[in-house]
């Protein structure tokens, strides 16, 4: 994993020496301002999860997060909400030391994005790497990570001028073999030997649709408190 680890930092190193016309690090940091505008979210949430050998019916939950690190939904049967919702999967990226290198632009969806590449500093992080794409306004708009148990994950956010530019929908694309098995999952499932998982069944998404945001209302602690 070291090794690896010097080869991505040489690798992060020569992009530098090619794309020297912005800053990565202050990109991240106004990304990182602009986050830290929303204190507390409530929010109602339609999670419809694709797995081709599972048949799940689409979800509702609620879904809460207090700043910086408290998330919590709930929800009337299953469902597979990222253990750290959106806003908390964004400030994972954000929070503690990292090395941000700009790498240049991209057209996504036919508009423009700089392209960051986020290096978590400390070798206790799971995530290893973490490609960015953000648009003009500081908005992360997709992310790509490789981690080190989880395998790797793509992220795409979607916005539609709602309060504090919060996401109004969210697809994460992961690797099934990889994935942790949830509380809630049915028997069946947790007894899948996921070696005999067909490569094309590999992979999975999860798409959140987001609805009825209440934003920097003062939750109390109380909404996280385990019952």
């Amino acid at each position: 994993m070291m090794r690896t680890i010097i080869h991505i930092i040489i690798l992060l190193n020569s992009f530098n020496g090619v794309a020297q016309s912005k800053d990565g690090m202050q990109i991240m940091e106004k990304v990182k301002q602009k986050m830290q505008l929303v204190k507390d979210y409530e929010a109602d949430a339609s999670i419809k999860i694709d797995i081709s050998f599972l048949k799940i019916p689409i979800k509702n939950a609620h879904l809460y997060y207090k700043a910086p690190d408290k998330i919590n939904f709930k929800s009337n049967g299953f469902t597979m909400l990222p253990k750290k919702g959106v806003q908390n999967m964004q400030q994972d990226l954000l929070n503690g030391k990292y090395t941000a290198i700009y790498v240049g632009t991209e057209a996504l969806n036919g508009r423009v994005h700089d392209v960051i590449k986020v290096l978590p500093v400390s070798t206790e992080s799971e995530t290893v790497l973490s490609t960015l794409w953000i648009d003009e306004k500081y908005l992360i708009k997709k992310v790509e990570s490789t981690t080190k148990t989880q395998g790797s994950y793509l992220v795409n956010f979607i916005y539609a001028d709602l309060p504090f530019d919060m996401p109004q929908k969210m697809t994460v694309e992961f690797d099934v073999k990889k994935m942790d098995v949830p509380v809630g999952f049915t028997m069946d499932f947790e007894q899948l030997n996921k070696k005999n998982i067909k490569e094309k069944e590999s992979k999975g998404k999860v798409t959140i649709t987001y609805s009825n945001y209440k934003i920097n209302k003062g939750l109390s602690d109380d909404v996280f408190k385990k019952k």
